[in-house]
């Protein structure tokens, strides 16, 4: 079995690399949600990776909805 053809060698090391920096800048930047800019960098550093800036944002403007959401529920 295949895949849906994309390169888990890059995509995915990808995607936690741009989550790692993301949430190590919203901790040395003591943002109250620092999952927040994790989420942001993985949209950034995969924008760059695969030169899809839009569709990159587009994934992360949906995530941050949803940890948004979440974290709404959560502080009831």
């Amino acid at each position: 079995m295949r895949g849906d053809g994309t390169v888990g060698g890059v995509f995915t090391p990808t995607l936690f690399t741009g989550a790692s920096f993301g949430f190590v800048a919203g901790h040395l930047l003591h943002t109250q949600h620092p999952v927040v800019l994790a989420i942001y960098g993985t949209g950034q550093l995969m924008a760059a990776v695969t030169c899809a800036p839009f569709m990159a944002g587009y994934d992360g403007s949906r995530a941050d909805r949803a940890v948004a959401s979440f974290a709404d529920h959560s502080a009831m």
